[in-house]
């Protein structure tokens, strides 16, 4: 046999640096996408949680909730309320916002991920919840 002369890499050799780099994207791209999803799950969180400041002002105003899941023409009649509800629905996919009161009492949920809602009520209790209800037609989070 002829020593190799030829200083070029095999097929062999650029096929395995191939599948190494391959296998590398694969994993970051996944690692990646569970950052933005969780990234994105943590700002609709964050949103929502701004309804608290827009419920007390309207409680301060009129000592009761009823005004905060009022709609007129599709629209929520608190502008504040509905600026809110836009960004979330922009970030969420479009998703509905469940808004429930009887004029002492309110939830606000609305779904992140299949079986997994964030909701705010007037009780205080602000979070994720792995309901597929949300908030179930009540004025508490399950």
């Amino acid at each position: 046999m002829f020593p190799r002369t030829n200083k070029s890499f095999t097929l062999l050799e650029l096929l395995v640096v191939i599948a190494i780099i391959s296998l590398l994207v694969v994993i970051s791209s996944t690692t990646y996408m569970q950052y933005k999803e969780k990234a994105r799950q943590e700002t609709i969180g964050a949103n929502l949680s701004q309804v608290r400041r827009v419920a007390d002002v309207i409680f301060g105003i009129k000592f009761s909730y009823t005004d905060l899941c009022t709609k007129e023409n599709g629209d929520f009649v608190d502008e504040d309320f509905q600026e809110i509800v836009e960004a979330v629905k922009r970030i969420n996919y479009n998703r509905l916002i469940e808004c429930v009161t009887d004029g002492d009492d309110y939830c606000i949920s609305t779904e992140v991920q299949n079986g997994k809602h964030f909701c705010v009520d007037s009780s205080g209790s602000v979070g994720f919840i792995d309901s597929a209800l949300g908030c179930n037609g009540g004025t508490i989070c399950p």
